[in-house]
């Protein structure tokens, strides 16, 4: 980090000239306000920057308006400035200035020595008109999922208002104001620090929420932007409800997706056993669902749909209109389950072509695989009928 000179300074200071900033404030519109270490103005996770404070607009529409401080934190280029790269945190609510020293230490080299690095507390957050309802917060506990009943999405809606206005209320501001903390309005306090750091595009990065952030900037001002990052894209072209289904489908077939994957592998399968690739598609009525063992596999999963028809069961893929293999029961109570009639030492591991009762008039062959060596066991399995068969019948 470079270290100036004390003197000079305080010197530029008096003189009413700022570091690497304009020559003067915008007509009633942001003003500077001080520039100290960050760890001097209470930024901890911010060490190694320094914390710049202008006063903006509280609405930018009126900049001849009431004004509130806001604070980023800028880490200077070692080398020649080649430009200013930008980073947006998550939330809303996060700090950017809590993560400075964390995030700036992963970065490449090449941007510590080429770029200024900045953070910031966008309004309403840390340091900047800090919003805070740690009470409410952390009291409040509402969830509601896909099988919630209408009563209790009702009760979510009331506790969900609730949390609002008991936030505001906490906080001491007026709800009214809300839409002084809107996105539209931070992204217009970067503006204005850009004037100050006198920087004629800014490369910005977001994450999660940030990624609303720079997306609502780069579209306000698009030939101040040099580049573009954003990481876990909050889609602005879609609405906020159509967007959380979107979201919360795909997280769901990512998770899917994964455990049918750990079920692939031996080691993956014995560490975390259970039912991980439910069937997808809902049996019909009248077709309960069964389970069958795949290639391999160490657990039963979720793949047919079965019922009774006169002594056998008749089984089917979900979603095919017609049964997909007849079987009758070993025990008169399960279909294709867990009472595969295999040889003793294959049950439950191999899949025979067709199960019976011992009693049964009809034979059973299932091919007794490795688990049995390629001999038929010796509790009433009898090779089969054909010659060269393998089978145990």
């Amino acid at each position: 980090m470079r270290i100036r000179p004390v003197l000079v300074l305080v010197v530029l200071l008096l003189a009413g000239c700022r570091i690497d900033g304009t020559a003067s404030p915008a007509p009633d519109g942001w003003e500077f306000v001080s520039e100290q270490p960050c760890a001097d103005a209470g930024a901890d996770g911010a060490s190694d920057f320094s914390c710049v404070t202008l006063s903006v607009p509280v609405d930018h529409a009126q900049p001849a308006g009431e004004h509130w401080d806001v604070t980023f934190g800028v880490l200077r280029a070692e080398g020649e400035r080649k430009g200013v790269y930008v980073t947006a945190t998550g939330g809303p609510g996060s700090s950017g200035l809590d993560v400075a020293d964390s995030y700036a230490a992963a970065f490449p080299d090449d941007v510590r020595q080429g770029f200024d690095v900045v953070f910031l507390d966008q309004r309403g957050i840390g340091l900047s008109q800090e919003l805070r309802c740690d009470d409410t917060y952390y009291s409040y506990s509402g969830f509601v999922d896909t099988s919630s009943t209408p009563a209790e999405r009702d009760a979510f809606a009331d506790a969900s208002t609730g949390f609002g206005e008991d936030c505001f209320a906490e906080a001491g501001v007026d709800p009214a104001t809300a839409p002084r903390y809107a996105t539209a309005q931070a992204v217009e306090d970067l503006e204005d620090f850009r004037q100050w750091l006198d920087a004629p595009e800014l490369t910005l990065y977001g994450e999660s929420y940030g990624t609303q952030y720079v997306q609502t900037y780069a579209a306000a001002h698009p030939d101040r932007v040099a580049g573009l990052l954003v990481d876990g894209v909050v889609d602005l072209a879609t609405d906020q409800p159509e967007f959380a289904v979107e979201q919360a489908q795909g997280q769901s077939d990512v998770l899917v997706a994964t455990l049918a994957r750990c079920d692939t592998n031996p080691v993956c399968a014995a560490v975390a056993p259970g039912d991980s690739s439910p069937t997808t598609t809902p049996c019909s009525p009248g077709w309960p669902p069964t389970r069958s063992p795949r290639p391999g596999a160490t657990r039963w999963t979720t793949t047919r749909c079965a019922r009774r028809r006169g002594r056998r069961w008749v089984t089917r893929t979900p979603g095919r209109s017609s049964p997909t293999r007849s079987t009758t029961p070993w025990s008169g109570t399960s279909p294709v389950s867990t009472h595969w009639a295999t040889a003793a030492t294959a049950r439950r591991r191999t899949s025979p072509t067709r199960c019976t009762t011992p009693s049964s008039a009809r034979t059973t062959t299932s091919s007794p695989r490795a688990a049995t060596r390629g001999r038929c066991s010796t509790t009433g399995w009898t090779p089969g009928p054909r010659r060269g068969s393998t089978s145990c019948g």
